[in-house]
Formats: C-alpha cells, sequence, structure tokens
C-alpha cells in the first residue's frame, strides 16, 4: 500500500511509473495543502500509475496530476495514463492537466467515483471506464481532443458537470452501457452524447450549446 501526506509533491523523470498489485493508494492532501504527481520536465511526460487486483478503495483528495503519457513499465504497455483494473477508487477535488496518452484516466472492472474534479488538456480521451459502475458529480471537462467520458459494458450516472471544447464526444456510451446524464452543460463539443451497441442513455435536464446528440444503430435515447 502507498500512503501520501498532505503536501507531498511526488516528481518523476521521464520514464519513470508506479504499480500496485493487491494494494492501494491513500493520497490524502487537503484544501490548503495538496498533493501533486508531476514530471521533472513539463515537455517530458512520466508514465503514469497502475493499481490493480487490489481489495481495499483508492482513494485520492485535494491531488494535482499532471504531465502523462500512457502507461508503460518494462513488461506492460497500457493505452491508460492512470489505470485502476479490479480497484475501486474515489477521486475528489483532484485535477488531471495535460495527458498525452490515449486515455487519461482508464478504469476496468472496478467501482468509482469522481467528484469535483477536472479533466483539463488531453491528446486523445479524458475518462475511459470498461465494465464499471460508478458516477461523477460536479467535475469539468475541458480541452479535450478525444472523448470526454468513454463507457463500455458500464452502469454510470453524471450530473452536474461541464463539458467545454471537447473534440469528439463528451458522452459516449458503448457495448451495452446504461448511463444517465443530468443537470449536465454542454458547450461546443463536436457530439453532445453519443450511444450505441444497445446502449441507454437517459437524459434529464441537460443544457447544450454549440452541442449535438447522435445516435448509432442498436440505440436508445430516453430523453425527459
Amino acid at each position: 500500500n502507498m500512503i501520501i501526506s498532505p503536501g507531498a509533491n511526488l516528481i518523476f523523470n521521464q520514464g519513470s511509473y508506479i504499480e500496485i498489485d493487491g494494494g492501494n493508494i491513500q493520497a490524502l492532501g487537503n484544501p490548503t495543502n495538496n498533493i501533486s504527481f508531476e514530471s521533472v520536465d513539463k515537455k517530458k511526460n512520466w508514465n503514469g500509475i497502475l493499481v490493480k487486483n487490489s481489495n481495499k478503495k483508492s482513494i485520492f483528495r485535494n491531488v494535482v496530476i499532471k504531465n502523462l503519457d500512457y502507461y508503460k513499465s518494462f513488461n506492460t504497455l497500457l493505452t491508460g495514463g492512470i489505470n485502476f483494473y479490479k480497484s475501486d477508487v474515489d477521486f475528489m477535488n483532484t485535477e488531471f492537466i495535460n495527458s498525452n496518452a490515449e486515455d487519461f484516466l482508464n478504469i476496468t472492472h472496478s467501482k468509482f467515483k469522481i467528484i469535483n474534479s477536472s479533466f483539463i488538456n488531453c491528446r486523445s480521451d479524458a475518462l475511459d471506464s470498461d465494465f464499471s459502475s460508478g458516477f461523477v458529480l460536479n467535475s469539468n471537462f475541458s480541452k479535450i481532443n478525444g472523448d470526454a467520458a468513454d463507457f463500455s459494458g458500464s452502469k454510470v450516472q453524471i450530473s452536474e458537470t461541464k463539458f467545454n471544447y471537447i473534440k469528439d464526444k463528451a458522452i459516449s456510451a458503448g457495448e451495452v452501457s446504461e448511463i444517465k446524464s443530468e443537470n449536465n452543460k454542454f458547450f461546443y463539443s463536436n457530439i453532445a452524447i453519443s450511444s450505441k451497441d444497445r446502449s441507454i442513455v437517459n437524459v434529464d435536464n441537460n443544457n447544450f450549446s454549440n452541442s449535438q446528440l447522435a445516435t448509432y444503430r442498436e440505440r436508445l435515447f430516453k430523453i425527459i
């Protein structure tokens, strides 16, 4: 297990990473003394985090994570910068800034919460949830060149969240996902919400500005 105290500043060389198998991360900052994960050189990203097969939930609170590439170790290559596999995780007041990975945050076969958090400036996708369940609350996705939130086989509720300048899809539901989008705001998203592969998206009291909805074959929207 890794326990990180408030005020800790973890600085990574290019190619360095954190891998935890069977344990968890407790990064518990506070509003006046946060925790940061960042690279030595802003032009040379570090290789991110992998937590797998954990029986205890990881928690990130008042944390800033910057300048990631996709996860790569001596024997593992993943598309995500931060990866949780069969490991539950909560992010509260966490900032995800500058990602060169296919997915800034990839969560697979896990339960998660993302609350009061931000994803800013991603080369591709921000959040990728595969066969997982959870919710995103009061958060922000901005300047995302791929999908802001991409779901496959997942059951997720997204509420009180803003999507700004999303070049692909703000919310993408695929592979029989069940998604609820409630009280969210979409600004300048190429596609605000998409549903495909027999997924179901419930859309309730959302605000769309310079954005559009899209559905594909074998899809269902329920707009309230």
